[in-house]
C-alpha cells in the first residue's frame, strides 16, 4: 500500500492508501459506496523509529563540569541555595555562561541578556534528589539542548542526571553519554564475600539485642562526628 503526503492528490485507482499529515498517519479507504480517511496509530510495513539524542561532537569536558560544581558549592556555602550555569557551544568548544540569577533553597530564576549560543544547562539540587522538579520540566520543555541536574558537588553518576529537550519533547539521557569521564565501571569482588552474607527472615528472632544506653551514646557520638551540614542527611546527596 502506498503512502502519500497530505495535500497530494491520491489517484482514484487507489482503493487504499496511507496519508501522512502534520499530526499523524491516516488510512484512506474507498469503495463503490463511500470514501473515508481515518486516523491510524502507525503505518504497517514501515521500519520502527524511536526517539533518541546523540551528540555529534565530543562530550562535555570533565574539567568544565568540575568548575561548574565548584561554583555551585560556593553558592551553597554562601546562600544555602540552588545555582545554575548555562552550557554554551561556540567555535567548536564547550563553555559555560553564568547569568544573573536570584536563588532560594529550592528555586533559581535567571535572566540571560547576552547573545551566546546556549545549548543547555546545569543546575543544582543541594540536599535533594538529582531528579528534576515539575518546574524544571516546564522551564526546559521548549529549551532545546542538554539539561543536567546535580544533587552534590562531585561529578559521580549516582549524583547527576541528564535530560535532552528537543522540539517540546523531553527524555532521559545516560549522563556518561554527554559528560566525559562519567562512564560507570563495575569492579568485581571475590565470590566468597557474597557467600558470607545470609538474609534473616522476618519470623526469625535476632540473636542479639541492642543495649539502650549504648545505643544512645552511639547516636550522640554520630551527631558530634557528622561530616555534613544540615540538609545533607539524605543518602543520595554528596556535598563534598
Amino acid at each position: 500500500m502506498k503512502t502519500y503526503m497530505a495535500g497530494v492528490k491520491v489517484p482514484e485507482s487507489e482503493a487504499f492508501a496511507y496519508v501522512t499529515g502534520h499530526d499523524g498517519h491516516y488510512l484512506l479507504k474507498r469503495n463503490r459506496l463511500f470514501e473515508a480517511s481515518v486516523r491510524v496509530a502507525c503505518v504497517p510495513g514501515h521500519p520502527e523509529q524511536r526517539e533518541f539524542f546523540r551528540l555529534k561532537v565530543a562530550r562535555i569536558p570533565m574539567s568544565l563540569v568540575r568548575q561548574v560544581l565548584s561554583f555551585m558549592k560556593g553558592v551553597y556555602e554562601a546562600h544555602h541555595s540552588e545555582a545554575l550555569a548555562l552550557l554554551t557551544f561556540e567555535g567548536g568548544e564547550w563553555g559555560v555562561h553564568v547569568p544573573s540569577q536570584e536563588v532560594s533553597e529550592a528555586t533559581v530564576k535567571y535572566e540571560n541578556s547576552e547573545r551566546r549560543r546556549i545549548v543547555g544547562s546545569i543546575h543544582s539540587h543541594p540536599g535533594f534528589s538529582s531528579e528534576p522538579s515539575g518546574t524544571d520540566e516546564h522551564d526546559e520543555m521548549n529549551f532545546d539542548g542538554i539539561h543536567i541536574v546535580t544533587a552534590g558537588f562531585i561529578p559521580i553518576p549516582a549524583a547527576m542526571t541528564a535530560f535532552a529537550a528537543v522540539n517540546g519533547r523531553r527524555f532521559r539521557v545516560p549522563i556518561e553519554e554527554v559528560v566525559e569521564g562519567m562512564d560507570s565501571v563495575e569492579t568485581s569482588f571475590p565470590e566468597e564475600w557474597l557467600a558470607k552474607v545470609r538474609r534473616r527472615s522476618a519470623s526469625e528472632p535476632a540473636d542479639w539485642a541492642a543495649d539502650p544506653e549504648e545505643e544512645r551514646e552511639l547516636a550522640e557520638l554520630s551527631k558530634e562526628r557528622s561530616l555534613f551540614p544540615r540538609g545533607w542527611e539524605r543518602e543520595d546527596c554528596f556535598p563534598y
